[in-house]
């Protein structure tokens, strides 16, 4: 029973919690889209919840002859994803709140609240773990494939809920908004924090913003200098004792486990690139907005190995490299940058060597104070902006304590 309850408002218990299954709170929606006629495509994401697909995917990824199985879905209904992730471990289980009728994959399960009223307590059920270990215990997890949970109608149907008198319910779905809305402050103050950064970064490289000496005397010219003049490649391999790290777009260099929970690296890692703290990364693979691969200076206090089919270089000095990962830092400035030295390969792989990669000119500083100023500058701006992420970190941590004391 949870261990977090509500009293009434003359200070009295509620009346003691009722268990009961998905099943008697839910029809199962097998309506399709037969005739084609409906068009908005809807994605159940775990971060966004039920978006139409094209604002998702920035494309439609269902074709219009596929879209006959698809089921429709309308305002209020759930769709359960069993597709795992991060964010959901068990698979998004999101309700509809837009008023344009939908149609959801095949591969979805969607369901029509008996009674609507539960609706927003059942949201905020679903998205704790209270139900995680009902499908631990009774349900294949790995399903056809590793990334989906193996979910059947029967197990489904069985999922228990917790379901308090509709007077608490109504307190814990207040209790439980007013948090996430002070998640959602904290969301909105990272971004201006982090909009901040990206506005002085990009003054900086457009020459908007100019530092002079302590002594107030100009620094010397920025002037353009190709990659290959101020990187030089990295060719060692491993020793056998290295970590495997991967890069992400938010924190760079990353323990390969710690990042995606398990390693994807070869049994024989003899061939993976050493990478030595202050030394620049090439991905050479899309992720995310930037679609031809990501720049990093690694801040590992210890070597650590990549890839084999990452590109590994050395910067002059480590300011360079601290002022190349904050250029590269942009989506924009990356594509500007790369877009003229990718050769697309015939299953659109991205084809680019490294001599390649460091044969563009960037325009960079040349005098090492001032380097070192821009790199003071833009430290204390990432300095401000994890200290924002770790709050939002934080908040996010509190409510998964909230989400288990209210519903385990």
């Amino acid at each position: 029973m949870p261990l977090l309850r509500f009293k009434k408002d003359n200070g009295q218990n509620y009346k003691p919690i009722k268990k009961v299954v998905l099943s008697d709170l839910f029809y199962k929606i097998r309506e399709t889209n037969k005739d084609g006629k409906i068009q908005n495509v809807i994605t159940n994401s775990a971060e966004y919840g039920l978006i139409p697909q094209r604002e998702f995917f920035d494309k439609d990824i269902a074709v219009k002859e596929n879209t006959n199985r698809y089921i429709i879905i309308n305002y209020g209904d759930f769709v359960y994803n069993p597709r795992k992730s991060s964010n959901a471990p068990y698979g998004p289980f999101k309700c509809y709140k837009r008023k344009a009728t939908g149609i959801v994959s095949p591969l979805y399960t969607c369901l029509k609240p008996k009674n609507p009223d539960y609706t927003e307590y059942l949201l905020h059920y679903f998205s704790s773990p209270a139900w995680y270990s009902y499908i631990y215990h009774n349900g294949n997890q790995g399903g056809a494939r590793h990334d989906r949970v193996g979910m059947t109608e029967d197990l489904l149907k069985g999922i228990p809920i917790m379901l308090p008198e509709k007077e608490e319910q109504n307190k814990i779905v207040n209790f439980l908004d007013l948090y996430d809305e002070l998640i959602q402050n904290q969301e909105y103050k990272l971004k201006a924090y982090e909009n901040r950064k990206d506005g002085i970064i990009s003054k900086l490289f457009k020459r908007e913003l100019k530092f002079n000496s302590d002594d107030n005397i100009e620094y010397k010219q920025w002037k353009y200098c190709k990659l290959n003049e101020v990187l030089i490649e990295r060719k060692m391999k491993s020793t056998g004792t290295e970590e495997v790290y991967s890069v992400s777009v938010e924190k760079g260099l990353v323990n390969q486990i710690e990042h995606m929970g398990r390693s994807f690296a070869a049994e024989d890692t003899s061939g993976y690139k050493i990478v030595f703290p202050g030394d620049v990364v090439y991905t050479k693979s899309p992720t995310g907005n930037f679609k031809w691969g990501i720049v990093k200076q690694s801040t590992i206090d210890k070597n650590v190995i990549i890839s084999p089919l990452y590109g590994v270089f050395i910067p002059k000095n480590k300011e360079l490299g601290y002022i190349l990962d904050a250029y590269f830092s942009s989506s924009i400035r990356a594509h500007n940058y790369l877009i003229t030295q990718i050769r697309k390969g015939a299953k659109n792989t991205i084809n680019i060597s490294n001599d390649e990669f460091l044969a563009k000119s960037i325009c960079l500083p040349t005098d090492i104070r001032e380097q070192k100023k821009i790199c003071e500058v833009i430290n204390l701006l990432n300095q401000q902006v994890q200290i924002e992420k770790q709050k939002l970190e934080s908040m996010k941590n509190v409510k998964k304590g909230l989400l288990q004391k209210l519903f385990l």
